[in-house]
């Protein structure tokens, strides 16, 4: 179950902190049987699963490039200047509605709902280019 949990979370403090809610709620709630595993795992996932959708997209970003490029260091001189260059350059790559949901979402700091309802489309469109961007930026910062 930790395993799971942390895959999801690339957290192991906060995977222990899922898999002991788990148990802690099958305590509380005094359950007459003993719960099979399908049923551990998919508390686990779903507990995983509102966890990171609490988590705001910007410091998921920041988690996901300290795992990617392994840097523990202080982020109170990143991104530096080398950096904001790259990130410039690569909005020159992006689609022009993928490019207008991103600086919407990261310069302007709309949520997904509210940049959704402004363009008239769905979350998962917004999530959609978000997604795209990402992936442009990711490949320019590690390139």
């Amino acid at each position: 179950m930790h395993s799971l949990a942390s895959a999801m979370l690339h957290d192991k403090e906060g995977a222990y902190d899922i898999v002991h809610d788990v148990f802690a709620s099958i305590l509380d709630g005094g359950a007459d049987r003993e719960p099979d595993p399908a049923y551990l795992m998919r508390s686990v996932r779903n507990r995983c699963l509102n966890r990171l959708k609490a988590i705001d997209i910007r410091e998921r970003f920041r988690q996901l490039y300290l795992i990617e490029n392994d840097e523990s260091d202080d982020l109170e001189d990143w991104p530096d200047e080398d950096t904001i260059a790259l990130i410039e350059q690569s909005k020159n790559e992006m689609p022009p509605k993928c490019l207008e949901v991103f600086s919407m979402r990261f310069y302007d700091g709309l949520s997904a709902s509210e940049i959704s309802r402004i363009l008239g489309t769905g979350e998962r469109v917004v999530y959609k280019h978000l997604s795209h961007a990402m992936n442009i930026l990711k490949r320019k910062l590690n390139g």
